[in-house]
């Protein structure tokens, strides 16, 4: 292809002219630019087109200009990696497919276009969608004084949440703080709410729910409260109106004083988040906001667990269940300027109404965010960074 490129000689254009020079359409040219474009031969690989569309490009250069001795090489080429995929797979997807993982960088065309048909299809068959997944937690040291201990505040929930069946209820938080061993942070028997909790109804109780009301769709979605299999507060929202008309955002917030330590000790080895995704979603987004005084700068690592057969742990040795993520965390800088998000136009001033409803100054915050297309369901994602030893 490096040859027939030369030949080509695409200085004298630009590689979004390549239909209109070649006579060939734009999704195929699409894809040769694509394939002229990369370094990376796995990323190529995954956007050469098929037999029939290759041959028409082959055709196109020749008339071009292209020698015919580089378009016999490159058929002869493209001849012995279909015998490949004939070798190695069943056809031409379920090999792209394979060799999709080894690609460099961030997330291939193949991983999207599989998360986005896994998303379609579970949309359907749980009955319910959402646009957008949102966790954000807050990293401060200790408000009471105690040395080495930080308090944590957490946002979570969904913006357009859509059922396509009447009957779906759905989870809409749950609240489960735990260590390296999975025993649950006794401080969270000290939760508060960011706002002033609203109460619904509960069988034959009221419940409080933290939620960010102001953040939230009105009318209100009818929520109730139930207790987790770990005895852990669960937020729920009742089945209801379908499709667009019944979507909702529902958004809730909490902060646990003296939640973990900031030094690392027997049951704590990292800090960042463990975020359940079972819900279909467009998008997910999960920021921190570090003190500068806790860390530091902070490098995260990214990892995603299946929950197929059981619920992620976070011990690497146990959760081996391993599924495939490229997406990493991004510093995006200090403070509520940079946390915009296109996805939910209020993100940012819900991020400055936390920041002063906790009276905590913002500009003294790191914010690091990751973001995923159509996350695995269901699955668990942890970014974590270690923490520093207690000093001796």
């Amino acid at each position: 292809m490096d040859q027939v490129r030369s030949e080509w000689n695409p200085s004298t254009g630009r590689f979004s002219d390549l239909g209109t020079r070649l006579g060939i359409d734009k999704k195929l040219a699409w894809k040769i630019g694509r394939v002229m474009r990369t370094s990376d031969p796995f990323d190529a690989a995954t956007n050469l087109p098929g037999s029939a569309g290759f041959e028409k490009f082959l055709v196109a250069a020749q008339k071009s200009g292209v020698s015919a001795t580089s378009i016999a090489r490159l058929r002869s080429n493209y001849t012995d990696y279909l015998a490949l995929i004939r070798t190695h797979a069943p056809d031409k997807s379920a090999f792209e497919t394979m060799i999709s993982r080894y690609s460099r960088g961030g997330p291939t065309r193949t991983d999207l276009d599989q998360r986005k048909a896994a998303f379609r299809a579970n949309a359907y068959l749980f009955g319910v969608r959402a646009k957008l997944q949102i966790r954000a937690d807050f990293l401060h040291p200790a408000v009471s004084g105690r040395p080495e201990m930080m308090d944590v505040a957490s946002v979570r929930g969904f913006v357009d949440l859509v059922r396509t069946r009447p009957e779906v209820a759905w989870p809409i938080s749950r609240v489960a703080y735990r260590d390296d061993h999975q025993h649950i942070a006794t401080s969270l028997q000290h939760l508060e709410s960011i706002d002033p909790p609203e109460r619904f109804s509960s069988a034959s109780e009221f419940v409080d729910i933290p939620l960010l009301g102001e953040f939230c769709s009105r009318p209100l979605a009818r929520i109730y409260g139930i207790a987790s299999p770990d005895g852990l507060p669960e937020a729920m929202i009742a089945g209801g109106a379908v499709g667009q008309t019944g979507a909702c955002t529902c958004i809730t917030g909490e902060v646990s004083r003296d939640h973990a330590p900031t030094r690392r000790d027997a049951n704590n080895h990292f800090t960042g988040a463990a975020v359940r995704c079972f819900t279909p979603a467009e998008l997910f987004v999960c920021d921190q906001y570090v003190h500068r005084d806790l860390f530091g700068k902070m490098e995260y690592e990214v990892l995603q667990v299946s929950e197929l057969n059981k619920r992620a742990t976070g011990d690497r040795q146990l959760d081996v269940m391993r599924l495939p993520i490229r997406e990493r965390v991004a510093y995006l800088g200090t403070g509520t300027d940079v946390s915009g998000l296109e996805a939910f136009p209020r993100f940012r001033e819900m991020i400055s109404h936390v920041f002063s409803r906790l009276g905590w100054k913002a500009d003294d915050f790191f914010v690091y965010r990751l973001t995923l297309q159509y996350p695995t369901v269901p699955a668990c994602v942890l970014i974590e960074h270690p923490l520093p030893p207690r000093a001796t």
